[in-house]
């Protein structure tokens, strides 16, 4: 009973702090329940900063990539080179899995053409945009210089938040939580199929050319299909 009630409480507390808006996206038509276990964590109080590794697992889970799948790939021997200091839990087959369908990339250390992908540090504004942005629209017509412009382009940011979303500054919770929903509510692009993908096929993820659902709708979809 105690659970419930400590439960209930968290849900008060969190709609009264977060982002209305974005709270809005995730509550309709009884789906925050299910988001919300995935989000959670992350979203403890205001100061609670966010790692690169969680970002990039959090993203890749709301695009269709469960656990299940990580584990499958969590294995930096078969797919190295990927990254120097990853290794074989869960949070680095999430990583794996996103390096090879290009949403993430290392950073400036590098060893025989190798770099470092750092999943401990926090992640900035700026690379959890960009991670994100590359599931909304193809990579390679993203660049570095114009990531916050492209994030208020696709509906990330507004124009107005930039002085709150400071590019190289640390992400806090409520932020990312507000920009996962945003990006929840847009249509689909790059997708881990429903249909289970055994381990080598790397290049599996999918794009959706016609943009056909929502990224919500899709995640609630083939979280249905597991149970």
């Amino acid at each position: 009973m105690w659970k419930k009630v400590v439960f209930f409480l968290i849900l008060i507390s969190l709609y009264i702090n977060l982002n209305v808006e974005a709270l809005n996206i995730c509550y309709e038509d009884g789906q925050y329940d299910k988001i919300i276990k995935i989000i959670a964590p992350y979203i403890e109080n205001e100061d609670n900063i966010i790692s690169r590794g969680d970002c990039v697992a959090t993203i890749m889970k709301l695009i269709g990539v469960d656990a299940d799948t990580a584990l499958e790939y969590a294995d930096s021997d078969y797919y190295m080179p990927v990254f120097l200091d990853i290794g074989y839990d869960i949070m680095s087959g999430y990583i794996i899995i996103a390096k090879y369908c290009d949403v993430a990339a290392g950073v400036d250390f590098y060893r025989d053409g190798v770099n470092n992908f750092m999943p401990d540090r926090e992640v900035t504004v700026k690379e959890a945009l960009t991670f994100m942005l590359r599931c909304l629209t193809d990579p390679q017509t993203l660049t570095w210089e114009r990531i916050m412009e492209d994030s208020i382009k696709f509906g990330l940011l507004k124009e107005e938040e930039l002085e709150l979303y400071v590019a190289d500054g640390e992400l806090q919770s409520k932020q990312f939580y507000t920009l996962l929903c945003r990006m929840l509510d847009k249509n689909r692009y790059l997708y881990w199929p429903i249909e289970e993908m055994p381990r080598g096929n790397e290049k599996s993820m999918q794009i959706d050319q016609t943009n056909s659902v929502k990224y919500m709708n899709f995640f609630l979809e083939k979280t249905d299909n597991k149970k």
